[in-house]
């Protein structure tokens, strides 16, 4: 098949772009003309051939920003209103969604990178707040649609479940008529037990492996919680017991390994293609308990976090006066509810592709990526986790081509575009920042970790991201003297954070302020 020219074109100039800043243009210059298009599936690659300069294209972006632009316009509305109406981050809305729609798309579908690799669109997510921030109130509307899917397969189970019982009534019958003729039954004419229905559970709070085993068997699982730090620190609490270790058998899920258990009885069960994600939330307190952990083997890599600012006090107001549109929440439940329904052969994942251009895209972030995670500039304790955000970035790649197909981007079949490697993109950029600012706080001094709590308590509380000496002693508990507070401004300032300003009160006199910079 003949190459698309504008394609080549644009492998050319990524190719002889030795310059880091001239290549980010390049880059810059297809975001934007895939953006320009509204993500359609045959965009004109030509457009790359044109001023890829940093005079000609800027693009600003903040990595710590949830992309809420990386949805189909459905979607980011649910997650704007959402997020108004409960005065919550909204950064709690998406991660909800994407690990919502990671279980509807569930063992369903796979992603083939390349001959022999495939990924499943697992997720284990944690949102991180304060208490009352909203991590629940936006859970719960994320699972709008799986409440509304378990509602409609408890009604087709009791259904089912009717059906059962007559059908074992007439069993029993024609069981004892086949007992009764002893001299002239055959064993092939024996008739055949009717299967018992189980219900299709969607989601569960319980997450012992014996409990979820049992799910598992009939559908993929999401698991909940509103605390997941509990989770983090029970890992191996069976270990010794005869039932294996509980981290080893959440490692085998996250890789969608088999599963196999030893139950009472010595019955063992096994589920060829498990699927669980896993989501649920913790306090900023608690990270550090979190992180220094015994679990070993990487398995805190392989949790995405979430680490927003909370919401202002004036958005907790407004939230007051704010309700969500019936329809957003219809249109949200509507669409997702598709993904529970798609189609697969038997227990086997249909396994989709990526086209030729989505490939060398893909690749090429991919290159991107491990430049980043070989900067010097990159956290220590981020990089260990290199490999687990590339996971996830093609994790993401999957989820993504789902939702922009709900949202009418896709219409070309089955095969992976070059849009859901760019969206996919944006996410990882988000989880590797937040990845970031986790480890700042959680490793660095006591100093920095007070920096790293006023510069949060600042942007939360202080209308403009202003605030004086005096307030900042007043907003923030450990800060117990004016010369304290004064010098934590100053370090503020130092660290890049804001800078100091003086202006003059009523009284005639300076007043200081630290200024903090916009993200």
């Amino acid at each position: 098949m003949e190459e698309n020219a504008g394609f080549a074109a644009f492998k050319g100039a990524i190719k002889t772009e030795k310059d880091k800043n001239k290549a980010a243009s390049v880059q810059a210059v297809y975001f934007k003309n895939i953006e320009k298009v509204g993500f359609n599936m045959s965009f004109n690659y030509s457009v790359l051939n044109n001023d890829c300069t940093e005079n000609k294209v800027k693009i600003v972006t903040d990595p710590e920003v949830f992309p809420v632009d990386a949805f189909p316009d459905f979607v980011e509305r649910f997650m704007k209103e959402v997020s108004k109406a409960t005065a919550v981050p909204i950064d709690f809305v998406g991660v909800s969604i994407l690990t919502v729609v990671s279980a509807l798309i569930g063992n369903k579908r796979m992603l083939e990178l390349k001959t022999g690799y495939k990924v499943l669109p697992t997720l284990f997510a944690c949102m991180v707040g304060a208490p009352g921030v909203g991590k629940t109130p936006a859970l719960n509307l994320a699972l709008s649609v799986v409440q509304h899917l378990e509602s409609q397969e408890a009604q087709a189970y009791e259904s089912q479940l009717e059906n059962y019982k007559l059908e074992m009534v007439n069993y029993e019958l024609e069981l004892e008529k086949w007992k009764g003729n002893k001299k002239t039954r055959k064993a092939e004419d024996k008739p055949t037990e009717p299967k018992e229905p189980r219900f299709r559970q969607i989601k569960t709070t319980d997450i012992t492996i014996e409990a979820l085993i049992e799910l598992l068997e009939v559908n993929p699982i999401l698991v909940v919680k509103d605390e997941l730090s509990g989770w983090i620190n029970s890992m191996d609490q069976y270990k010794g017991s005869g039932k294996g270790s509980e981290k080893e058998n959440w490692l085998e899920l996250y890789n969608g390994k088999p599963l196999t258990i030893n139950r009472k009885g010595h019955k063992v069960n096994r589920v060829e293609n498990p699927f669980s994600s896993v989501i649920g939330g913790t306090q900023p307190d608690k990270l550090e308990k979190i992180f220094s952990t015994d679990i070993k083997d990487g398995f805190i890599d392989r949790i995405i976090f979430s680490f927003p600012d909370g919401v202002t006090t004036q958005a907790k107001k407004d939230a007051l006066d704010y309700a969500i549109d019936s329809l957003t929440i219809q249109t949200y439940i509507d669409q997702f509810s598709r993904l529970f329904y798609l189609r697969s052969e038997g227990n086997k994942p249909t396994v989709l592709k990526l086209t030729e251009e989505a490939d060398y895209y893909y690749r090429e972030l991919s290159r991107n990526m491990i430049d980043q995670f070989d900067s010097p500039e990159m956290n220590e304790d981020v990089k260990a986790a290199a490999s687990k955000f590339r996971t996830y970035f093609e994790r993401f790649i999957l989820i993504m081509h789902f939702i922009h197909k709900l949202g009418g981007k896709d219409e070309q079949g089955e095969a992976v575009d070059v849009p859901a490697v760019h969206c996919a993109y944006k996410l990882i950029q988000y989880f590797i920042a937040h990845a970031e600012r986790i480890y700042q706080r959680i490793s660095g001094s006591e100093e920095e970790k007070l920096v790293h709590k006023a510069v949060d308590w600042i942007r939360k509380h202080a209308q403009g991201n202003k605030v004086s000496a005096s307030n900042l002693q007043r907003g923030i508990r450990a800060i117990k003297t004016s010369e304290e507070s004064n010098r934590i401004m100053q370090l503020i300032a130092n660290y890049g954070y804001g800078m100091i300003t003086y202006e003059e009160a009523r009284n005639k006199k300076s007043v200081k302020y630290i200024n903090l910079f916009r993200k």
